[in-house]
């Protein structure tokens, strides 16, 4: 929190220094970047930034495309089936919206709609592909299943605004996250409009060995599968020698 402070206070005393062109806002990510390793649990990473005038924030954070299936399940005698699929291709794999106060409280539908500030703008980037039947209602299931894993979030508390110029929120990122670019779009918002906005981008990687594994094991899982299973009979074979060894001293 000290770090916060004193890089919130230095951000704001530079604000002056832009020029009177009207409101303006600065934000600064804690990291750049996020590195997934086998051992990634999730992680927070703090967003801070000031205002040049009073108003609220509310930031939007978009991870990279991803394609999701949605199914129609109905039961044949005692098994299920599926009667029809709806993939939606090319549409965010994560999709946030923080605020320092409700969306709908802050800004008008025409606003909202203007800067894609609802969780169904998640859903209008994609392309829906139906296969096998259609699927009533597969939208709502789609926005359901991203709310129910935690994938799409809207919180209307998240931000807090201090001294009507500063703010700061902490991204908390889950365990399974899409990797790439993650876009963050983070607007000041007064009287009913956006006054000001600004665009970032905080880096998700996966480091060199667990990126060269992920990438066999998606592009080669054939190979994947024999290089596992000969590693684990080498390992087996291995502690047997060993054991015996131990056994005949």
């Amino acid at each position: 929190m000290k770090r916060f402070v004193s890089s919130a206070l230095i951000i704001f005393a530079l604000l002056p220094l832009r020029g009177n062109a009207g409101d303006t806002l600065i934000s600064q990510l804690e990291h750049e970047h996020v590195d997934i390793t086998t051992r990634f649990i999730g992680k927070q990473v703090l967003l801070f930034g000031s205002m040049s005038s009073p108003g609220d924030v509310i930031i939007k954070v978009v991870s990279p495309k991803q394609d999701v299936a949605v199914s129609r399940r109905v039961k044949i005698g005692p098994v299920w089936l599926d009667s029809g699929k709806v993939v939606v291709k090319d549409t965010p794999g994560l999709m946030y919206l923080l605020s320092s106060k409700p969306i709908t409280q802050l800004l008008p539908a025409s606003e909202i709609n203007r800067y894609g500030l609802s969780l169904k703008d998640g859903l209008a980037q994609g392309t829906p592909m139906v296969t096998g039947g259609a699927v009533p209602g597969w939208d709502d299931a789609f926005l359901r299943l991203k709310r129910e894993n935690g994938s799409y979030r809207e919180v209307s508390d998240a931000v807090t605004v201090a001294h009507d110029r500063l703010f700061f929120t902490h991204l908390s990122l889950p365990a399974k996250l899409p990797i790439g670019m993650y876009k963050l779009n983070i607007y000041q918002v007064n009287h009913g409009r956006v006054v000001s906005q600004q665009t970032s981008g905080l880096d998700v990687r996966q480091v060199d060995l667990e990126l060269w594994v992920s990438e066999i094991a998606r592009k080669h899982p054939w190979l994947f599968g024999l290089v596992f299973t000969m590693s684990a009979m080498l390992i087996g074979l291995g502690l047997g020698v060993l054991l015996r060894r131990n056994n005949d001293d």
